[in-house]
């Protein structure tokens, strides 16, 4: 996966999490007439761009360790695909972490570059804006520190 000026969004999961929470909630009697609610966590996200929706944000090689390549593979169950999206400071800031690693989502800010994997430390290259559509559907994955979207290198459909 790379970063450029292109939004991508997330696969149907979102909605189909957040309609579980919701139903959950009003069966636990836990929805009141209070302000709006923020969510602080995604837990198990699974990014697929929107180029394709058989390929999903994979750790290369189910690899842990600092500075390993992320990239768009055949979707395949591993934890190295599945996410979390840690709200920072709220305003839609998102700290994103390998649920496999434990490492977080960072980038170099040059737009081409590939993003990678490297020890949650809050710093600006791993802070991510991600706004949920209405619908809850899709992210926008922009870095906070460069501008720049997380997409796939020349929109390509194939896996790597």
């Amino acid at each position: 996966m790379t970063l450029t000026t292109y939004p991508t969004r997330l696969a149907s999961w979102i909605s189909r999490a957040l309609a579980a929470l919701a139903a959950t909630a009003l069966i636990a009697g836990a929805v009141t007439a209070s302000p709006a609610f923020a969510q602080t966590s995604y837990q198990g996200v699974h990014v697929t761009p929107a180029n394709t929706f058989f390929l999903q944000l994979d750790v290369y090689g189910a690899s842990t360790a600092n500075g390993a390549g992320v990239i768009d593979w055949w979707t395949n169950g591993g934890a190295n695909q599945s996410w979390n999206f840690i709200s920072y400071g709220g305003s839609n800031t998102w700290e994103i972490q390998n649920r496999n690693s434990g490492e977080c989502l960072a980038t170099d800010g040059v737009p081409g570059d590939q993003v990678y994997q490297d020890p949650c430390d809050l710093q600006s290259n791993q802070l991510w804006n991600a706004n949920v559509a209405t619908n809850g559907t899709f992210f926008n994955i922009q870095s906070k520190s460069s501008g720049l979207y997380l997409d796939v290198n020349s929109n390509s459909s194939w896996p790597g």
